[in-house]
């Protein structure tokens, strides 16, 4: 109705009030009216003019009636956190106009950004669950789903099975194989990439990345500064229903801007984190539309991209997102009712500590407001007005404030951080909690494990010491030059020619500062434990194995088991029954390192890592976790594996006590099928697969996956038994 109204009045406007202006003064002049008519004509087809420039920029529904964002450090906030019930800092936005002029001026400032972009490191995996099927006949088939951290919260992964069929996502194309016919069932073809699968029930959902997609604006009428050529990878979230696998249906299809960093599905709701880099004029959409403004929330200062988090209801359809700017995403993890975002935050702190060192020396307005911007975040806004201050001064003045301020802060050490982000999740319903900031930085997901109530992290710490320097440069005035010419016909002369410099004065010197961050003394790890309730640390076990760093970490009941490298592999045990007092209670020094910890049983724990140049795979014995001892060990030389870097890779058969690792030599591969009690490991087979990356178990057989085929093989006898080629791309 608005949109009729709107087309109606743009009309009325267009051809009468228009031609009404220039109209007037013919009709004024030709019939002599009263030069008052004459005004009042004129002044009503200006006040029609204008209503018509106000609809063509701001039709109904795609544009804002609020008034332009005009701050440069944070949007006002339409809420406080404490009205939210969130912890921590938090902006909520009242229209677009105010979302688009924040990223415009956040876009300036980060031009000279002295910030770290985040480094994640790498670290662990888990269990795989073994599940019951019932087939046609009534008889249990006992299959492997993807190996995950937590039970019940699905992971996403190329290869996924329900025991009836198996799902191989590769490329631009989805495979549905019949496992009870040894047969391929349909092939999906895509638009992108597959970026991995879920199955629910009868349902399929595919997550695909389109690259190189046009990044969508958002009022474009808005006076905005253009930032063109600019592109970024799409989401597309299809869901089939696949009750006749060979007849896959199509059932629903989102479109989502982002980069996808991590999905996860509970009882067919799939949450997705998406990200995007918060450039000007680009806001996070769904199906071409942007996020409800009111669910974009700002929560960090100074942001480098939008964190999406998106959940879906598979079955139904139904959708919510909110949209967090924050630093960065660098791991996620999900229990049953919560979603974490790990942004890696870098040494923000010491830029503040140096910021403020400077603002003492600088007169009291500028000062504090120097101390203002930085403490809010805005860094680079903050050295901006130190070194305009700085350049009109002359040098001896300006060196004497840089190198006092310097002085303050020699002799201190700064630790790097991480700030969690917490997401309550409940079905498709989502709501952001707050933050906890951390120190050190988060190797991965498995670093990171929530226990009654409270959130477990492992984290590396490193040290720097920070200096503040001045650099002055100085651009001379022109000067005259002489140039030799040489002209040549049957001989050749030479002559030199002046050129006088036009009399300009040498523009002043440009004052510029840096901060020089050192590493200093070594690394150190911690354990933090955070209650959820309030958001805040409860205890905090530090300068864990000073000097080397956490490979793999693993929480089983109370203990929290990692380990740590650099010479030999310490794993140690932490006992974390009481959350204000994490304790050390035993550790194990061996050579080599774990990058993946699996517990098979509440007495055995299996380490899949490296030891000099080949692959290392450890029982552990953990019944006594003041007293681990290692039972058996297993290597192979000069091999490599998928399962140091991607737990996905790791298939556990409890029933048949297997472990199955994909293993690759010199361009050659297979899946290596090992034999493990609680003191000993046997390698049984290699199985040959060219490309293998994924194994699974549906009754007695085994299967190994290809981007191109799967091999099936007999569990007992480890013989090939059957093969499933794929179509060629």
């Amino acid at each position: 109705m608005l949109r009729s109204l709107y087309t109606l009045c743009k009309a009325y406007i267009l051809n009468i009030s228009c031609p009404m202006l220039f109209g007037v003064f013919a009709l004024g002049i030709r019939s002599r009216l009263r030069i008052k008519r004459v005004y009042l004509y004129i002044v009503l087809s200006i006040v029609f003019v204008s209503m018509f420039s106000m609809l063509y920029i701001l039709p109904p529904g795609s544009r804002d009636r609020s008034p332009p964002f005009s701050s440069d450090v944070v949007t006002s906030p339409v809420g406080s956190a404490k009205d939210m019930g969130v912890q921590g800092f938090i902006r909520v936005f009242a229209s677009y106009s105010e979302v688009l002029f924040f990223l415009s001026s956040l876009y300036s400032k980060a031009q000279d950004s002295v910030i770290e972009s985040a480094t994640p490191g790498v670290a662990p995996r888990m269990v795989t669950p073994v599940m019951p099927l019932a087939s046609g006949s009534g008889v249990s088939v006992r299959y492997s789903s993807t190996n995950v951290q937590v039970a019940g919260i699905d992971e996403i992964d190329p290869v996924k099975s329900d025991g009836r069929i198996i799902v191989v996502s590769s490329g631009d194309r989805v495979y549905i194989v019949d496992a009870s016919r040894n047969s391929l069932a349909s092939v999906i073809p895509l638009r992108g990439s597959a970026r991995g699968v879920f199955l629910w029930g009868s349902y399929l959902v595919i997550l695909v990345g389109i690259g190189s997609a046009p990044y969508p604006r958002v009022l474009d009428r808005v006076s905005m500064p253009l930032f063109y050529p600019f592109t970024y990878e799409n989401t597309s979230v299809y869901v089939y229903d696949i009750s006749s696998p060979s007849r896959p249906v199509q059932r629903l299809l989102l479109d989502y801007s982002g980069f996808l960093s991590g999905a996860r599905m509970i009882n067919g709701s799939i949450y997705l984190v998406l990200s995007t880099p918060a450039r000007p004029g680009l806001i996070p959409s769904i199906n071409g539309s942007p996020i409800s403004v009111s669910k974009i929330y700002l929560v960090d200062p100074v942001p480098s991209s939008f964190a999406t988090v998106a959940s879906i209801d598979i079955a139904g359809g139904g959708h919510s997102e909110i949209s967090l700017l924050i630093s960065s995403t660098s791991w996620i993890y999900m229990s049953p009712s919560r979603l974490y975002i790990v942004s890696y935050r870098g040494y923000i702190d010491a830029h503040i500590s140096a910021l403020s060192a400077l603002a003492r020396y600088l007169p009291g307005d500028l000062g504090s407001r120097v101390y203002s911007e930085a403490l809010s975040g805005n860094i680079s806004g903050a050295l901006r007005l130190v070194e305009n201050y700085l350049g009109s001064l002359d040098l001896d003045s300006a060196k004497s404030i840089v190198s006092r301020a310097s002085g303050e802060l020699s002799g201190s050490s700064f630790q790097d951080g991480s700030r969690v982000f917490v997401i309550d999740v409940r079905g498709s319903s989502i709501s952001y909690r707050g933050y906890i900031d951390i120190p050190g930085s988060v190797l991965d997901q498995f670093s990171i494990e929530e226990r009654g109530g409270y959130l477990v992290v492992g984290t590396t710490s490193r040290n720097a010491s920070l200096s503040i320097g001045l650099l002055e440069t100085r651009i001379p005035a022109p000067r005259n030059v002489s140039i030799r010419i040489t002209e040549c016909s049957s001989t050749c002369t030479e002559r030199i020619v002046s050129i006088e410099a036009t009399a300009i004065p040498a523009p002043p010197p440009k004052i510029s500062i840096y901060m020089n961050l050192l590493p200093s003394g070594n690394t150190s790890n911690n354990v933090i434990i955070a209650s959820i309730g309030d958001m805040k640390i409860k205890g905090l076990l530090e300068n864990l194995a000073r000097g080397e760093r956490i490979y793999a970490a693993r929480l089983l009941n109370n203990i929290f088991y990692l380990v740590t490298f650099r010479q030999v592999d310490p794993l140690y045990a932490i006992d974390i029954g009481n959350p204000e007092k994490p304790v050390v209670i035993g550790y194990i020094k061996i050579p080599g390192y774990s990058e993946y910890l699996h517990p098979v049983d509440n007495r055995t724990l299996v380490g899949i890592g490296v030891e000099g140049s080949g692959l290392k795979i450890a029982i552990y014995n953990i019944t006594d976790p003041r007293n681990i001892s290692e039972k058996a060990v297993l290597k192979m030389e000069g091999v490599s594996s998928q399962a140091l870097w991607d737990h996905h890779a790791v298939t556990v058969d409890l029933d048949n006590r297997l472990l199955l690792i994909p293993v690759a030599r010199d361009g050659v591969s297979g899946v290596a099928v090992i034999g493990y009690s609680q003191d000993r490991l046997h390698l049984r087979a290699i199985l040959s697969h060219e490309g293998v990356f994924r194994s699974l178990y549906i009754g007695d057989r085994l299967y190994t996956i290809s981007h191109d085929k799967i091999k099936i093989f007999s569990s007992e006898s480890l013989e090939r038994v059957g093969e499933i080629a794929f179509p060629p791309l």
